[in-house]
């Protein structure tokens, strides 16, 4: 299973989104539109579409830089666009070499901006970095991630989801640094964030865990963090595995950390084919806060999405290699949409 498809980053998918042009219900917090952009062939629009006339493709990917803009992947035209922190368009950059037109897969996968503003891309075989006139400064070869992420020197770490659960480092030329080796029990991989430090965390067992790649380097020293309350774990590592008769498992997703020590998690569960259900989608994002070895819950937020309106349609953009993202001041950031109109809004909980 491809790590776009598990970030439901991540990540995740993702399934489809029904809130763009289905009833929603919201509880413990707010949605605030930043961006919504219709689809179109002009620079400040996005290219998408139904393949085969049914499978929604267009945006699959987005980040944020130190100075608040945004920048969404538009594998499909062949671009980036970049917005500042209040949603205005500000320029494309053209990033693609080739655009495989007859592939199912995109041929980019994910993209992330480091501090001093280079992009980084995931195409099928490589890392590509640009410059923010898109100019290529840089190809990393690799065998192949789901996506990426840089830290506050710069480094980039590729994630996969192949049998090892590995991690690739990159210093900011290119240079392969380490591999970091860990139980891939989790449908999260792995998150560094780039506001708060070096630092790498992710799910084994029933703990969450960090390291870095100095620490890593000397000896392979991973340090536990915290023993995960029972609702963070998947269920073959849950103290209480007492479920009612068919009880489907809808895994927690690590989407990123904060530098006031808060950890946040999004959970989909899909609902779509129990009919007698009034509710399709269920999405719901956990706050965590780590203190003194101790995850307490903070805060919850639940997105529930009505079926059966007859606007309902196949239409939702799915299959994201990067749907949300944490920033160090704990704002989160979403990206979804339809067809017909992309957006990225924050999801703000309740005081």
């Amino acid at each position: 299973m491809k790590i776009r498809n598990l970030v439901l980053f991540l990540v995740l998918p993702f399934l489809a989104a029904y809130q763009t042009v289905c009833a929603i219900q919201i509880d413990g917090g707010r949605i605030e539109d930043i961006i919504v952009v219709g689809n179109g062939s002009s620079d400040s629009t996005f290219a998408s579409e139904l393949l085969h006339g049914w499978f929604a493709i267009g945006p699959n990917a987005f980040d944020i830089d130190t100075h608040g803009d945004i920048y969404i992947l538009d594998w499909l035209g062949g671009k980036v666009l970049k917005f500042n922190q209040r949603g205005r368009f500000k320029l494309a950059i053209r990033v693609a070499k080739e655009i495989q037109r007859s592939q199912q897969e995109p041929s980019i996968n994910d993209i992330t901006v480091d501090n001093w503003g280079n992009l980084y891309l995931v195409e099928n075989y490589s890392i590509d970095k640009f410059s923010q006139e898109g100019s290529i400064l840089l190809e990393i070869p690799h065998v192949r991630y789901g996506f990426i992420l840089t830290d506050e020197d710069g480094r980039v770490y590729g994630f996969t989801d192949n049998f090892w659960g590995g991690i690739s480092v990159y210093s900011p030329g290119g240079e392969h640094k380490a591999e970091i080796y860990h139980k891939n029990g989790y449908r999260d991989i792995g998150i560094v964030q780039k506001e708060a430090g070096n630092d790498i965390y992710f799910r084994t067992g029933k703990y969450l865990v960090r390291t870095n790649l100095e620490e890593h380097s000397q000896g392979g020293k991973i340090d536990t963090v915290s023993i995960l309350p029972d609702g963070l774990r998947l269920f073959e590592f849950a103290e209480n595995q007492i479920r009612e008769e068919g009880y489907v498992e809808h895994p927690l997703i690590l989407i990123g950390f904060d530098t006031d020590s808060c950890f946040y998690f999004s959970q989909f569960e899909d609902l779509c084919g129990v009919r007698w259900i009034p509710i399709c989608l269920t999405l719901r994002i956990f706050k965590y806060h780590l203190v003194q070895g101790k995850l307490t819950l903070a805060g919850k937020v639940e997105i529930s999405f009505e079926k059966g309106k007859k606007e309902c349609s196949d239409k939702e953009l799915r299959d994201f290699a990067k749907q949300f993202l944490v920033t160090g001041d704990g704002t989160i950031y979403w990206l979804y949409g339809s067809v017909d109109t992309v957006k990225v809004s924050k999801i703000i909980f309740d005081e």
